[in-house]
């Protein structure tokens, strides 16, 4: 059982369906926190896909994490595959060029 659902986790994370994850429509950039709640919640609706994709690539999450606000909250951008789509390679080096403007 816990091959399987680290199995489902790592989809989830790696390889989502969920529109709501991607960031620009023509590149492989996406984030991992959908939904805009720190609680994971929709009104009564529990995000769990949701859920399960945050906590299986971040340890921890708190409201301050969920501000929008510049300079009090976070935003969660990660990529796992090259402009062609194939997954990153630990064995090659990448160039990264981010479209701007990007508050730093």
């Amino acid at each position: 059982a816990v091959a399987v659902g680290n199995a489902i986790a790592r989809a989830n994370l790696f390889a989502s369906r969920d529109p709501q994850t991607r960031i620009y429509d023509n590149r492989q950039w996406f984030t991992p926190f959908v939904g805009g709640s720190y609680q994971f919640l929709n009104g009564a609706e529990r995000l769990l896909d949701a859920r399960m994709m945050f906590f299986y690539y971040a340890t921890g999450i708190t409201p301050a994490m969920t501000e929008s606000r510049p300079g009090t909250g976070s935003a969660y951008a990660i990529t796992v595959r090259d402009a062609q789509g194939k997954y990153l390679d630990g064995s090659r080096t990448y160039k990264v060029t981010l479209p701007g403007p990007i508050p730093a």
